[in-house]
């Protein structure tokens, strides 16, 4: 799942001896932390990390080791790792299974697990190592499966078999990831559902997948899996929509689909390029929804949610889709930032390098700073002229058991008001008819089409009259 460059690095990693390089302060703060025994199991290589990722309560901050083979925590604000799982497990426990390597953690929102993709070369599922010639060799074809493991116990589950790129909603209910059929190595499957964005419902036990008629329960898109289509599909934290990355024309670009919507809108629009990573890597939702950071040629960028600008984390620049910044010297990249639980820093990996050979991998703490990410060019115009035609929003929310829904119209006509989940299926129908122009309120109790008492949870109140329509969030909490 990563690029070549990385694996070039693993490599020069292990024959790297360790130096000290200066760096200038607008990459943040080195997180310091003692190590506790042997960080990874590539040797005694010190605290050389990956894929940092802070818990929803604060308390701790996961990594893996640069070998990608060991899951790590430490307290956040410093102190000593505590080794929680290695992937060796699994090799011990099963002879065919000849590699395995860890990647992309996330905590579920209890903080209790981490969750993550582990690529599992089986050579009873297809799996080869394969000789490239001087005794060299490599391994082909993995099985991603997205696993979890218990914090405190140490209990490991597998929660997707055919799955990689995990983010969990904000709420816990959903895990939304990129599918891909086990059987592909070993059967020829040409499923459609491979390499597409998919949405499970830990509730339901309900899978549902990107398709050409929105967020359903079948899937239309050209995706195989080797096509290397989609990747880092992640829920606003309004449960409103999806935003993944979707590789067009050998370049990787942003996309945003609603939940209930059928058409995908393309957010960015970079220059493909053969000498650097196309995807843009490790989608995050800041905690209010008003940014997403993620990785664009080793460098983390931001991207505002209200304006569509791009701005590179560090520097507080605008990133142009036609021109971009490298990293120089000892920098060689920055990966794979992920936000504090309140949203006022992000913690990431930094990559250095010293007369082009690799030092080390660490975590840095950046202080983020809204203000600092301001095009001077644009002038926002707001106006206090009502728009005549609105879903007012509704009292109480979040709520329990009923909520009562408000909204206007500028003239007479025939309206309805719908009620959605966040899998985009229609729950109820509140109204259907023709109604006077004003403001009107409607209660909704809570309940399904069928008088069931719905669970907690996201869901949308959908106006529409003529070609208008509105969509507000609500949050039912039991």
């Amino acid at each position: 799942m990563k690029s070549l460059s990385l694996y070039v690095l693993l490599i020069l990693f292990v024959s790297s001896v360790h130096a000290e390089v200066q760096i200038g302060p607008e990459y943040g703060t080195k997180f310091e932390f003692s190590v506790a025994g042997n960080f990874s199991l590539y040797g005694n290589i010190g605290s050389d990390t990956e894929s940092p990722i802070w818990s929803p309560d604060g308390k701790w901050i996961a990594c893996t080791d640069a070998g990608s083979s060991i899951i790590h925590i430490i307290p956040a604000e410093g102190g000593e790792n505590i080794r929680i799982y290695s992937i060796d497990e699994i090799m011990e426990a099963n002879e065919n299974v000849i590699s395995a390597h860890i990647y992309y953690l996330n905590f579920t929102a209890d903080s209790r697990e981490i969750t993550f993709q582990a690529d599992i070369i089986d050579t009873t599922r297809g799996g080869k190592k394969i000789e490239v010639g001087g005794g060299a060799y490599r391994y082909s074809c993995s099985i991603p499966q997205i696993m979890s493991v218990n914090i405190y116990t140490g209990e490991l589950r597998t929660i997707i078999d055919g799955g990689y790129h995990p983010n969990w909603s904000q709420d816990g209910r959903y895990l939304i990831y990129v599918n891909f059929d086990p059987g592909t190595w070993i059967l020829d499957v040409q499923s459609e559902y491979n390499g597409v964005p998919a949405i499970y419902d830990t509730e339901t036990e309900e899978t549902r997948y990107l398709s050409d008629e929105g967020i359903t329960d079948t899937a239309s898109l050209d995706g195989r899996y080797s096509n290397n289509k989609y990747h880092f599909p992640v829920i606003s934290p309004d449960g409103y929509y999806l935003i993944f990355d979707k590789t067009v024309d050998g370049a990787g670009q942003l996309f945003r689909i609603p939940f209930e919507g059928i058409e995908s809108e393309q957010l960015t629009f970079f220059e493909a390029r053969d000498d650097y990573d196309w995807e843009c890597k490790g989608t995050k939702f800041s905690p209010d929804g008003q940014w997403v950071v993620f990785t664009k040629y080793k460098l983390p960028l931001l991207y505002k949610i209200d304006t569509g600008e791009i701005f590179y984390l560090f520097s507080g620049e605008m990133c142009e889709d036609s021109g971009f910044f490298l990293p120089e010297e000892p920098v060689w990249g920055a990966w794979f930032a992920s936000w504090s639980p309140v949203g006022d820093k992000l913690c990431y990996t930094l990559y250095l390098v010293n007369d082009g050979v690799f030092v080390g991998s660490y975590i840095y703490i950046f202080d983020f700073d809204p203000d600092k990410y301001i095009d001077d060019g644009v002038v926002m115009v707001e106006s206090d002229k009502p728009s005549g035609f609105a879903l007012l929003g509704n009292y109480p929310n979040p709520f329990n058991p009923a909520t009562t829904i408000e909204f206007s119209i500028p003239e007479a006509g025939f309206v309805k008001l719908e009620i959605y989940n966040m899998m985009g299926q229609k729950i109820r129908e509140l109204v259907s008819r023709e109604m006077t122009p004003g403001v009107h309120s409607v209660l909704w109790d809570g309940c399904d089409k069928n008088g069931n008492q719905v669970s907690s949870g996201i869901y949308f109140s959908h106006l529409s009259m003529g070609n208008q329509t509105t969509i507000n969030r609500m949050m039912l909490v039991k």
